[in-house]
């Protein structure tokens, strides 16, 4: 320690990220996110995403309580994927702001900070935002589609959001390749 009174709100012996460390944030973000998005994959296919509530219901206790458990592990990874890919484009601000410090002479970071405004506008940057928000609201995000003759499962979606594209016809699976991709790509 360094003996200088420090507020409650420093961290200790934690240094300032430099442009390096700024990228492997971002390196870090689309891996987690990657991560997020292979276990919402994984438990979209489980019962408790594919079979109808009502059937669900009918059946005993212990089983109705594990299929609860797996909804709420799905919905925890898709809120943590919307986070992670947000936090992607924070973390490319801070690696921006700090290679324009770090390395003033190099064009391409002034270049690519006026760009931001163009990525900031993008209808999928939006949307990757609201429904990071969204998750806080809607607790059931992951809707079900099913057959209305038959009852059969056709596919999840994301509910849709005032102000932006309508999603319930779209495969949730799509739809989150789609915005792992464009973060990928940014």
């Amino acid at each position: 320690m360094s003996g200088i009174p420090r507020s409650g709100k420093d961290m200790p012996d934690v240094p300032d990220v430099d442009f390096i460390g700024a990228l492997c944030e971002i390196w870090s973000g689309i891996n987690y996110a990657g991560y997020h998005l292979a276990y919402v994959r994984v438990y979209l296919q489980t019962a408790a995403l594919q079979v109808d509530a009502d059937i669900l219901r009918k059946q005993e206790q212990a089983l109705r309580d594990m299929t609860q458990v797996d909804v709420v592990i799905c919905r925890a990874h898709l809120a943590a994927f919307f986070w992670q890919l947000d936090h992607v484009f924070e973390a490319l601000q801070i690696a921006v702001r700090r290679g324009q410090k770090e390395h003033p002479e190099q064009k391409y970071f002034w270049s690519y900070a006026s760009r931001w405004q163009e990525i900031e506008g993008n209808p999928i940057r939006r949307e990757i935002s609201a429904y990071r928000n969204k998750g806080h609201e809607i607790p059931a995000i992951i809707g079900c589609a099913f057959d209305k003759k038959g009852g059969k499962f056709l596919h999840h979606f994301l509910p849709s959001i005032i102000g932006h594209s309508q999603t319930e016809s779209v495969d949730i699976n799509v739809q989150l390749q789609k915005y792992f991709e464009f973060v990928a790509n940014v």
